[in-house]
């Protein structure tokens, strides 16, 4: 579930910057200028812009593959990281006097960020299952219990 959720924030992500792009009147005149957000768009800007698809899709993957509980605390705070990281975003934005629609789809990814710590937290508050015996302790019980 986690990693579906991942990859929804990843996409939910992506659209509020395209709807960000198509909706904010300069947002597109800026881009085509190479701005973005007042920023200069060069490297600085897409290794931004990397970093958060790389990070989302990572996760994903590192959840899909390592079942742990070190991977549930890795998702607890990124999502909590993340989420808070939406908030401040949303917050600049509504202060500034934007409300799009971009902003309702970026609602949407912090709300994903804060269920993927939700479910991370609750996964981490079950009791760790009990560890299984080895193939050679399962054979000492058998032998003694034959003889």
């Amino acid at each position: 579930r986690v990693a579906i959720l991942w990859v929804a924030w990843f996409a939910a992500s992506a659209f509020a910057l395209l709807l960000w792009l198509l909706v904010e009147p300069t947002a597109l005149e800026e881009a085509l200028a190479g701005e973005m957000d007042g920023f200069a768009s060069d490297g600085g800007v897409g290794y931004y812009m990397a970093i958060f698809a790389v990070i989302p899709l990572g996760l994903a993957v590192m959840t899909l593959q390592l079942d742990n509980r070190g991977t549930r605390y890795v998702n607890l705070i990124a999502g909590l990281l993340i989420g808070a990281w939406g908030i401040v975003e949303m917050v600049t934005h509504l202060v500034s006097g934007e409300f799009n629609a971009s902003v309702l789809v970026s609602v949407a990814a912090t709300l994903i960020a804060f269920l993927i710590a939700g479910l991370s937290a609750a996964e981490l508050r079950k009791p760790a299952p009990p560890p299984t015996a080895t193939a050679l302790e399962q054979t000492k019980h058998r032998e003694t219990t034959t003889v």
